[in-house]
């Protein structure tokens, strides 16, 4: 994929695709300028899990894509902890 920002500058990136809402979908930039380096400061993410009704099978695709991430059992979620200008909000500890 690829696009072309206002002053001028294309990004382009691949994706991973997952059936899953839980196993998150990652970004390499290869060579382009990672959009982050230039962007106004925001969130922080401090915390990211799971929940989802088969854990052993979301660890299997996690661990396919080297990432470490805990996964509880129940409704299929992704629980960020984040902090930002305004304060934190810790959503990994919502209840399924």
């Amino acid at each position: 994929m690829d696009r072309r920002r206002p002053d001028g500058l294309v990004l382009s990136w691949q994706l991973t695709v997952s059936k899953s809402r839980v196993i998150p979908f990652l970004i390499d930039w290869g060579d382009s300028l990672h959009p982050a380096r230039d962007a106004a400061p925001g969130l922080v993410l401090h915390d990211l899990r799971a929940r989802h009704p088969d854990p052993a099978t979301i660890n299997l695709g996690l661990e396919a894509l080297g990432v470490r991430m805990a996964v509880d059992t129940g409704p299929e979620a992704l629980l960020p902890s984040l902090e930002g200008p305004r304060g934190s909000l810790d959503l990994t500890r919502l209840r399924g």
